[in-house]
């Protein structure tokens, strides 16, 4: 498990563009290594966390927290896309029974049916990395990012019910979220956007560097059931959001129909394989909760390192900052 954490740590390393000679230099123990990096994680500022999530605040909720617990394994993440590349060839129904046999997290073995968002996550691996890192530190935090962002995008003309979607005010517990759902819970729209378009100038200092479309459109229609085997999203994904809780659930239902192994892949107790914390532990609905006092220690699995109807046709992207 050490040994898997400091790959991790390497891995963030390599990817951020920073000398791995440096470290080899001094003769330190995975243990040592995992605790510097716990101790270089301070907490992000709510404007900070604002900037992190702007490219995925306006998912569909469901596909939202899939996306958030997919970016805890950013390693996993670029292997998929890797995968899909060389399998171009498959479709529907037989690409997920191949991509179900990977040894990545569920959330990433279900991303590949959401090309548009995979892409994203591999676009900047250290944003997906900073991503999953604050997930993990800051999820109630995170939640709240998010709600805000929506509730500006909203305020702003920029969010709004349409063809693809339903947005809904949903008042619960002395407070107001915003929701949003498929408009057709058969098929899922991933949306692009510049945040730019949506909210002006970054809250803190710059929005992550990715290829955005100008203005707000969507991807493709995602048919659910041709690729999760008649499932639909009025069922219940496999994970959402519990805004009220300031933490993402998973669904046990759909991890059965559509044979995934969430124990084996995460769960509560990490399961030997790395992630958020949190996941599927025989419970009907479980939920995955984070809180500042259950941060993963060194040698767990659990590291931390610190409107207005949409245009449905989508510009070339280009990328930001401007």
């Amino acid at each position: 498990m050490k040994n898997r954490m400091l790959r991790r740590i390497l891995f963030v390393v390599a990817m951020s563009g920073i000398p791995a000679l440096s470290m080899a230099q001094e003769q330190v123990s995975p243990a040592e290594v995992g605790n510097r990096a716990l101790i270089q994680a301070p907490s992000l500022t709510m404007a900070q966390l604002s900037d992190l999530v702007a490219p995925i605040a306006l998912y569909p909720d469901a596909l939202l927290s899939q996306v958030l617990v997919a970016s805890t394994y950013p390693l996993e993440v670029v292997q998929a896309q890797q995968w899909v590349r060389r399998n171009e060839l498959l479709q529907g129904q037989k690409l997920m029974d191949e991509a179900r046999k990977q040894p990545w997290d569920a959330s990433v073995q279900g991303l590949v049916a959401f090309p548009d968002a995979l892409s994203t996550l591999n676009e900047d691996i250290q944003w997906t990395t900073e991503l999953g890192n604050a997930f993990l530190a800051q999820e109630s935090d995170v939640m709240v990012a998010v709600q805000r962002l929506r509730t500006q995008a909203q305020a702003a003309g920029r969010l709004a019910s349409n063809e693809q979607q339903t947005v809904s005010a949903v008042a619960e517990e002395g407070r107001t979220v915003i929701e949003i759902v498929p408009a057709d819970p058969e098929v899922i729209y991933v949306p692009q956007y510049d945040p730019y378009y949506v909210w002006g100038s970054p809250a803190w200092g710059a929005y992550p560097s990715l290829s955005y479309g100008y203005g707000y459109g969507y991807g493709p229609g995602i048919n659910v059931g041709f690729w999760f085997g008649g499932w639909s999203w009025g069922l219940g994904w496999g994970w959402g959001p519990n805004w009220y809780g300031g933490s993402v659930y998973v669904n046990s239902a759909f991890f059965r129909h559509c044979g995934y192994n969430y124990g084996h892949h995460g769960g509560y107790d990490g399961g030997g394989h790395g992630g958020y914390n949190g996941g599927y532990n025989g419970d009907d609905m479980a939920v995955a909760k984070t809180g500042s006092t259950t941060r993963a220690t060194v040698g767990e699995s659990r590291t931390r390192t610190v409107g207005v109807p949409a245009r449905i046709a989508v510009a070339p992207r280009r990328r930001g900052p401007r």
